[in-house]
């Protein structure tokens, strides 16, 4: 009679062995799930440029992408998807335009340590010129919109974001950062180098658990 006693204890093992994956699951998921919310409370990072706290609401202006068939108009508040968006609006001078697109590569390539939060953002080239051939071109290379508008429609954006209706200074042209939900996250000077402005990227789109991780991850 004493002999089904040890299935028995074997059957009691296994459900111990079974409720404790079944909690250690838990407890990782929960861990997740709370690092997630506390990484998105706290307070951003600091950053060499300009952290715009609370975030604004970018203009709703309307815009073409140069490469689009048909050339429908998009938001550029959407524009980004599901992407932060990183844009420069330069003044009309062609200078500019070369400044702006030269500025724009040099942070997306110093971003090329982290893959995965560089994936996570998108460029764009905002003008009422139309993108010549090597522009076409740099942009395909570096996952880079060319978005262009009527000189009226720029030069009001520019107004609309204090940028002024005149061109940069010649250190090169002021580049500015938004969110997946359109709203301006930072500004970053013409003074600031692009290896300086791809190192706050990082932290700001790390701190808002882009590219799969997180600072207290690593």
């Amino acid at each position: 009679m004493s002999k089904p006693a040890a299935p028995l204890r074997r059957r009691g093992r296994l459900v111990q062995v079974i409720v404790a994956l079944a909690a250690t699951g838990l407890f990782v998921l929960a861990y997740q799930w709370g690092s997630q919310y506390r990484s998105r409370d706290e307070a951003p990072p600091a950053i060499d440029g300009a952290l715009i706290d609370p975030p604004a609401p970018l203009p709703d202006a309307r815009l073409r992408p140069a490469s689009s068939e048909p050339d429908e108009p998009v938001s550029l508040r959407d524009s980004g998807g599901t992407a932060w968006l990183l844009f420069a609006i330069p003044g009309p001078h062609p200078q500019r335009l070369s400044q702006a697109l030269e500025r724009l590569v040099l942070v997306y390539n110093g971003m090329a340590d982290r893959a995965a939060l560089r994936d996570a953002l998108r460029l764009a080239l905002i003008t009422a010129r139309e993108p010549d051939a090597r522009a076409r071109a740099v942009g395909r290379m570096a996952n880079l919109m060319l978005l262009r508008g009527d000189e009226a429609a720029v030069a009001t954006l520019r107004t609309d974001l204090g940028l002024g209706a005149a061109g940069n200074t010649a250190e090169g042209p002021l580049l500015l950062l938004a969110d997946a939900d359109g709203r301006l996250r930072a500004v970053f000077s013409e003074l600031q180098s692009p290896s300086s402005i791809a190192t706050d990227l990082k932290a700001l789109l790390e701190h808002a658990g882009l590219g799969g991780t997180r600072r207290h991850d690593r």
